[in-house]
């Protein structure tokens, strides 16, 4: 070749971009490997290996943006596997940072499922995520429904180098517990911190499996959501050793819709009373406890050694017994827990009085009431000035609760932070309260905090003279 042959820099936009739209015409693919190597010659890094034979280099990083702009744009449409596979080896080869993001976004967006890939397709793409030089964090595959690739990729990140991967979202793939063995044998090898295995069909098998492995050597996971498994009562058991154990350090377990049933709260009760246990946040939401599963819940949540900041119970048949189990617990270990779930339950006013009695020890920062008829509202949100967020959806508050809320915006000790009144039926008479309260936190500036306002508003205030329009007040919704 003449070395001569290139002397003035061309329009490289249009060239690469010419380049790119021929491969893709190509019926053959002949000119996918042209098209990589083009694309190579882009970065300094190759430029300099071949600068005797051109007259001019580029490191213009605005034009390789544009490039990977135009090559983004095919990999959005509907493309057969062997051209998305083309362009995804295109972006690896110009060094793009997000290709393995890119690939997972294919994987998971259902444009594949036509496509039963080969052997050979699965390991070309395989070889593109090894090859990337992305710093790979997060690894998120959810509502996949070819699992047994999954796992391919996996173990292939997992066994090929030292991996950084620190979360790893699985959720609603039908991995099943031999699908969760194949992965603890990865697991075993990682630093992840976050693992979300929710709605894969794990039952008492997988959990042996998760509980051996996290148990095994001192591990770094902090967060597990199993939730919308069956781990039945004996895997909860075998996680719950796992938990007891000091190797496992875990802060926070999901295990909502799990089908759990009272008796095995008594094993999560021996968790929370355990001096072992990391345990911060805990999920149980949707699940047939009861009030006997409460109760029994409440044991550990006496333990002084209970460590537990955010429970979830919404949805678990509580009624005013449970409730008053959970004052009791509560009040006698008042330190920890800020936050405490209970929407979609039973507890009655009186349920709710017991947990927002006047004199508690217990100071929650966060209590959610979601679709409770609380027409007293307005006593005890008079009383407890300390909360920082009070979650009244669907509550049927009453005329009364919305004065109460006006007062507690206009109080000087108010530590109130968040405010959801969605689905309540304030009208133009309790809005104008809460405006009353809104107004005095511009013009007094005592609101320590940014006041989070869900409301719905049936019909909308109209702001009059009496009434000023405030400053804005970021984020308010008033949705009609």
């Amino acid at each position: 070749m003449d070395k001569n042959t290139f002397v003035e820099e061309p329009d490289l936009n249009v060239l690469y971009q010419s380049a790119v739209e021929k491969a893709l015409d190509s019926l053959n693919g002949h000119l996918d490997l042209f098209l990589r190597f083009l694309l190579g010659l882009s970065l300094q890094t190759n430029q300099s290996l071949l600068k005797g034979l051109l007259k001019w280099t580029t490191n213009n990083s605005q034009r390789n943006q544009h490039t990977v702009q135009c090559i983004k744009k095919y990999t959005e449409k509907s493309l057969c596997f062997e051209k998305m596979l083309c362009l995804f080896h295109c972006l690896n080869e110009i060094k793009y940072n997000s290709v393995v993001e890119e690939i997972q976004q294919y994987l998971t967006s259902g444009r594949l499922r036509t496509h039963n890939l080969s052997p050979a397709e699965w390991s070309d793409l395989v070889s593109i995520i090894l090859s990337s030089e992305s710093n790979l964090d997060v690894f998120e595959l959810k509502n996949y429904d070819d699992s047994e690739n999954v796992l391919l990729i996996l173990s292939s990140l997992f066994c090929s180098r030292p991996c950084s991967l620190r979360e790893l979202d699985l959720s609603s793939n039908s991995l099943q517990d031999s699908g969760v063995k194949q992965l603890c044998a990865g697991l075993q090898t990682l630093l992840l911190s976050i693992c979300s295995l929710s709605g894969c069909m794990i039952t008492e098998e997988g959990c042996a499996s998760l509980a051996l492995t996290l148990s095994s050597k001192p591990s770094a996971l902090k967060q597990l959501d199993l939730s919308y498994n069956h781990p039945g009562e004996s895997g909860l058991k075998l996680l719950s050793t796992g938990l007891d154990d000091p190797n496992w350090a875990l802060e926070t377990l999901r295990l909502s819709v799990c089908n759990l049933s009272p008796s095995t709260c008594a094993t999560l009760s021996t968790v929370l009373s355990s001096q072992s246990s990391h345990l911060r946040e805990l999920d149980l939401s949707n699940n047939d406890l009861r009030d006997k599963g409460v109760t029994l819940l409440c044991g550990g949540l006496r333990s002084v050694h209970c460590t537990l900041t955010t429970l979830r119970l919404s949805g678990c048949l509580i009624t005013e017994e449970g409730c008053a189990s959970l004052a009791s617990a509560l009040d006698s270990n008042p330190i920890h827990l800020k936050e405490l779930d209970l929407s979609y339950n039973h507890p009655g006013e009186e349920g709710v009085k017991k947990l927002t009695v006047q004199g508690s020890t217990w100071k929650p920062e966060k209590l959610r009431y979601g679709n409770v008829n609380c027409s007293n509202t307005d006593s005890w949100l008079r009383k407890e000035s300390s909360t920082h967020f009070v979650l009244l959806g669907d509550c049927n508050l009453s005329e009364r609760s919305y004065e109460a809320l006006a007062s507690v915006l206009c109080s000087d000790s108010s530590n109130l932070r968040e405010l959801d009144l969605s689905n309540n039926n304030l009208q133009d008479s309790g809005a104008e309260q809460l405006l009353s309260g809104l107004k005095n936190i511009f013009s007094y500036n005592n609101f320590p905090g940014v006041c989070t306002a869900l409301m719905t508003v049936t019909p909308s205030v109209t702001i009059t003279e009496e009434h000023p329009s405030p400053p804005p007040l970021p984020p308010l919704s008033l949705t009609e």
